[in-house]
């Protein structure tokens, strides 16, 4: 393993704390784990201070030291028993990151693809699913409304498979500031809705950016976005499927309605 010191008790308290929302907001800091999402971590915009690794993990600390990519990061020892105790999605690779959060407001720059809009989504799973689809569809802004999952949740970061740190990310955004928002850039929103039209007998087309807007998993989406949506559209089910999950009709019609716009 690359030059480095044994994790101090004062950081490993500190890395404790990271498991809590609160403790993320106030510190500025957010956890990632394992070989793949940590990769993603420093090829991203959002700048990596520390990595702890086990000495199983000295091979891809060392890859990763050769390659030039932890000049400006304090890599630290731990030993496997104290490290089951950091680890937050039970992954065996032993390694972690710690990494600064993105700033949390709405950008001025303008989309230059889909945009997703998460109206209180709980689960983190979803939403890092979510983030994944919109990354693979092109596109680099997600909203999260007040109310919705810490995007910097350690299974919401696990489930995105490192997606979240190619996108924007604007947290904690009120209702009324995300339609302003939207309506001054005259960005169409498209609200999944199980009462909306079908998604595949839509005539919709998206012109340029739109935003894709998919609500809380058991009550749906705000009235109020509804009200704001220039489509409303849902996912025909076969008899007896209620609904998908957030996840999978959101990825759905991120990839249709993409699909759509670039045949244009």
């Amino acid at each position: 393993m690359p030059e480095s010191s044994v994790l101090s008790k004062r950081k490993e308290t500190y890395l404790r704390g990271l498991a809590s929302r609160a403790v993320r907001e106030s510190r500025g800091h957010f956890l990632a784990e394992g070989v793949r999402v940590i990769e993603e971590a420093l090829a991203g915009a959002m700048r990596v201070t520390d990595i702890v690794g086990t000495p199983s993990a000295s091979g891809d600390i060392e890859r990763w030291t050769s390659e030039g990519r932890l000049r400006h990061v304090h890599v630290s020892v731990a030993d496997e028993r104290v490290f089951r105790t950091l680890s937050t999605v039970g992954q065996e690779q032993g390694v972690l990151a710690v990494v600064e959060a993105s700033p949390a407001l709405l950008p001025d720059r303008p989309p230059r693809g889909p945009v997703l809009l998460l109206d209180r989504v709980q689960d983190p799973g979803n939403a890092g699913t979510l983030l994944r689809t919109l990354r693979a569809t092109g596109g680099d802004l997600a909203i999260a409304l007040a109310g919705t999952v810490d995007l910097f949740n350690p299974k919401v970061v696990r489930s995105s498979a490192g997606s979240l740190f190619h996108v924007r990310l604007a947290t904690g955004v009120s209702l009324d500031a995300a339609v302003a928002w939207m309506v001054e850039r005259a960005l169409p929103l498209v609200a999944l809705d199980p009462a909306g039209e079908s998604l595949f007998e839509s005539g919709w087309i998206p012109r340029g950016p739109f935003a894709l807007a998919v609500g809380n998993e058991g009550a749906g989406l705000d009235a109020r976005l509804l009200e704001a949506a220039a489509e409303r559209l849902a996912l025909p089910m076969a008899g007896g499927v209620e609904s998908l999950n957030a996840g999978v009709s959101g990825s759905v019609a991120l990839y249709e309605l993409t699909r759509r716009g670039r045949a244009v």
